[in-house]
C-alpha cells in the first residue's frame, strides 16, 4: 500500500490555509493595531531560526514598502548572542520585536524572546507552547500547524498573514483585497506544476542547484534551497541574481539547474543572468506571474503579495526528490522538529538584554 506522507497534505493544503489565514488574520488585526498604537515603535525586528529567519529577510521588504519604520530582520540566536551589538543597534530607539517560531518552543528564540526588554508580540502555530504562554501578546495560526518536520504551510501561511497585517495597517486597501487571490492562484500552481516538479525531480542529469532571488524573493530563494536540502536532503544553494556572476558562477556546468524567481521589477537584468548562465551549459526554470515556466497568473498586482506562490513548486520539487530516491520527507535525517538547547535556562541566566 502506497504511503500517504504528512507533507504532502501539507503542501496541498495551503491554498485552504491562506483563506483560513486571512480570516484569523482579520480577527487578530485590533489587538495588532492596539500594540502599535500603545507601543509607539520607531522600528520593528523581526526574529527567528531557520525558515523563520527566511521569512523575516523576505516580510522586511514589505514592511518597510508599506510603512516608514526601521525594520531588522535577525537570527534569534544573534539576538541572544550578540548582546552588546544588538544594543547598539537598537541605540535609544523604541524597537517592537516581532519573535516568529511554528512550535512556539525552538530555545533560541525563547531565550532571546524573554531577554528582550521592550514590547513585543509572537506569531506561531500553537496557542500551548512555551513562547505564547510566557508572553502577553499572541498570534496564533492554528490550521497551519504541521506534523512533517520541514515547514512548508506554516512558512507561507505566516508570510500572508504579517503581509495582510501589514497593508492593514498603512490602508492599502487594493492590496489587502489581492490577498484573497492567493487560494484561487495556489490551486491552479499546485495543479499545474506537479507534473513538472516530478519530472525534474527523476532527473539524472541534475547534479548542482542553485535558486536565485532579489529583493524580497532572497529571503524566497534560502527557504527554497533549505527545502531541498531538508526534504529532499539534496545540495542546494540560494544567491541574489546579480551577485550570481561575481564568483557563484565558476560552479555551473552541464549538470546544473538554476530556478530563477523572477520579479516585475526587475525582469530584464534577471532574465540576462539566467541566458549567461545557460550559455555555460547550464539548465534554467523561472518562476513567476506570467511568462515563465512555472506561471502563477494571480493577478497580484503588488509581486510581493505573491511570495508565497513562489515555493509552491519548491515544494512539490522537494517531495518528489524525496520520493523518487527512497527517502522519508516527514522525517529528514538528522532533522528534529524543535532544536531545543539542553543549556537553555543556564544561559538565560548568563545573558540579559536589559
Amino acid at each position: 500500500m502506497k504511503r500517504q506522507y504528512a507533507i504532502y497534505d501539507e503542501i496541498m493544503s495551503q491554498p485552504e490555509c491562506f483563506d483560513r489565514t486571512r480570516i484569523v488574520t482579520e480577527v487578530y488585526l485590533p489587538t495588532f493595531k492596539s500594540l502599535i498604537s500603545q507601543a509607539l515603535p520607531d522600528g520593528i525586528i523581526l526574529m527567528g531560526c531557520g525558515s523563520m529567519y527566511n521569512l523575516a529577510l523576505s516580510i522586511q521588504h514589505i514592511w518597510r514598502k508599506y510603512t516608514e519604520l526601521s525594520i531588522y530582520a535577525i537570527t534569534s540566536s544573534e539576538m541572544w548572542l550578540n548582546e552588546t551589538e544588538i544594543k547598539k543597534i537598537m541605540g535609544a530607539d523604541n524597537w517592537l520585536l516581532i519573535s516568529l517560531s511554528r512550535s512556539g518552543e525552538t530555545s533560541e528564540t525563547i531565550i532571546a524572546h524573554q531577554l528582550f526588554p521592550g514590547p513585543k508580540m509572537c506569531i506561531t502555530c500553537h496557542a500551548s507552547s512555551t513562547l505564547n504562554i510566557e508572553n502577553r501578546h499572541n498570534f496564533i495560526l492554528p490550521d497551519s500547524a504541521e506534523k512533517a518536520i520541514p515547514e512548508t504551510r506554516a512558512f507561507t501561511s505566516m508570510y500572508a498573514a504579517i503581509t495582510q497585517i501589514v497593508l492593514s495597517i498603512s490602508e492599502a486597501e487594493p492590496s489587502i483585497k489581492a490577498i484573497s487571490l492567493l487560494k484561487p492562484s495556489a490551486e491552479r500552481v499546485l495543479l499545474e506544476c506537479s507534473d513538472t516538479a516530478r519530472a525534474l525531480a527523476d532527473s539524472q542529469t541534475i547534479k548542482d542547484i542553485f535558486i536565485l532571488g532579489s529583493d524580497s524573493r532572497y529571503g524566497l530563494a534560502r527557504e527554497a534551497a533549505l527545502k531541498i536540502k531538508e526534504v529532499a536532503v539534496r545540495q542546494a544553494e540560494s544567491c541574489r541574481f546579480m551577485e550570481f556572476r561575481h564568483g557563484p558562477q565558476a560552479l555551473v556546468g552541464t549538470s546544473t539547474l538554476i530556478i530563477g524567481m523572477i520579479s516585475d521589477t526587475f525582469r530584464n537584468q534577471e532574465e540576462k543572468v539566467l541566458a549567461d548562465m545557460r550559455s555555460l551549459g547550464a539548465s534554467t526554470l523561472t518562476i513567476g506571474e506570467s511568462g515563465c515556466d512555472i506561471n502563477f497568473n494571480s493577478g497580484i498586482i503588488d509581486e510581493d503579495i505573491r511570495g508565497p506562490l513562489y515555493l509552491l513548486f519548491i515544494h512539490l520539487f522537494a517531495y518528489y526528490g524525496a520520493i523518487l530516491s527512497g527517502k522519508d520527507p516527514d522525517t529528514p535525517r538528522n532533522l528534529s522538529k524543535v532544536v531545543e538547547l539542553s543549556d537553555r535556562f543556564h544561559k538565560i541566566g548568563n545573558n540579559s538584554l536589559c
